[in-house]
């Protein structure tokens, strides 16, 4: 209904002062839904969005200067002269964004942008979205699952929805505070694996010399990127179950 393809059943929509009962023609060119149904299938991604810039307004140089721009901050020069038929659910998300970067409005609309989205490239969504943010658009997006980084980044304001009813609406940090009070890790790691003899010359460097093992480097880096997900977590335990053949490391954020 927002987008204007559904007509309003109550309430009203309103975008830079027009609103879209009254005034369609002008509040339609502020909106932009991110998504990719309005694609050419038959046409590359770099024509499908050379010729939205056109139909915006921009000269035939400058539309294919920004369709190739745009493509290559999506991560999708490879792919720019390929039919968007063989573009995988991923490239088309990244599509789909690219071409609200082209738009310019206003308002986009982004229904569930990182969603069948590789983790490795789910952050050029998350960028783009601050990126269309920065512009000054406002970014409407509905995700079932996100990142609390990537909702810092990008979000102002957030709404949780629960079977139709919004449950709880604020800021990034009062909806924090009312729904996270902290909760405890425990991480259960198999000794031969998490975990190595130690040498003579090492003994005084490891913390569980008494025992003859000394974590390895792969346990290390995951306790180190874990405190530095979670800034305020605190490692208050680490010991070894040798009967269980089991290591317990436990990481609360408080």
């Amino acid at each position: 209904m927002v987008s204007g393809f559904l007509v309003i059943t109550r309430g009203r929509s309103c975008i830079n002062g027009f609103y879209l009962k009254k005034q369609r023609r002008q509040y339609i060119k502020r909106v932009s839904s991110c998504a990719a149904d309005g694609m050419d299938e038959f046409l590359s991604g770099y024509k499908n969005l050379k010729i939205l810039a056109a139909l915006h307004g921009h000269s035939r140089s400058m539309s294919s200067k920004m369709a190739m721009s745009n493509l290559n901050y999506m991560g999708l020069t490879t792919h720019a002269h390929q039919l968007f038929s063989s573009y995988s659910s991923g490239c088309s998300h990244r599509l789909a964004v690219a071409k609200s970067l082209i738009s310019e409005a206003s308002a986009v609309l982004l229904d569930e942008p990182c969603g069948s989205v590789d983790p490795h490239t789910r952050p050029l969504i998350v960028r783009a979205i601050r990126l269309l943010r920065d512009q000054g658009a406002a970014c409407l997006i509905a995700e079932e699952s996100m990142d609390w980084t990537q909702i810092d980044y990008i979000c102002d304001r957030l709404a949780i929805i629960d079977k139709g009813e919004i449950v709880a609406i604020g800021s990034v940090e009062e909806i924090r505070r009312e729904l996270t009070s902290g909760y405890t890790a425990t991480l259960k790691l198999k000794v031969d694996e998490a975990y190595r003899p130690i040498t003579e010359s090492l003994e005084r460097l490891c913390s569980m010399g008494s025992k003859g093992l000394m974590p390895t480097y792969k346990v290390s880096l995951l306790k180190r990127e874990f405190l530095e997900m979670f800034e305020t977590s605190i490692l208050i335990d680490e010991h070894i179950i040798v009967s269980e053949k089991l290591s317990t490391l436990d990481l609360p954020k408080t």
